[in-house]
């Protein structure tokens, strides 16, 4: 089993990477190793957080303000938004 993101998902990542590394680039690498550490969790225990909508789950980042959104299939995980937690739950809840 893998993680894929879809490609809106990857592209909010990369936002809050640039976003990070204009501040420092130490940042930016922090965000990314957590980001890597929460793809390990999901694959190792995909059903373990919360609901998110219609058949999603919301991984919650622990030193950023972010949420990874994602849905679970036989053989995959598709991270469908990479969520600010700030932001309408309505922007990414039920994102396909």
């Amino acid at each position: 089993m893998n993680v894929y993101f879809s490609a809106l998902a990857q592209k909010e990542l990369q936002e809050a990477v640039s976003y990070y590394d204009e501040i420092s680039p130490v940042l930016g690498d922090e965000l990314l190793r957590e980001v890597e550490q929460a793809k390990s969790n999901i694959l190792s225990f995909p059903f373990a957080w919360s609901s998110a909508g219609k058949e999603q789950r919301k991984y919650v980042l622990p030193r950023f303000p972010y949420l990874i959104i994602y849905k679970v299939y036989c053989d995959r995980v598709v991270v469908a938004a990479f969520a600010h937690q700030h932001r309408l739950p309505e922007d990414y809840i039920n994102r396909k």
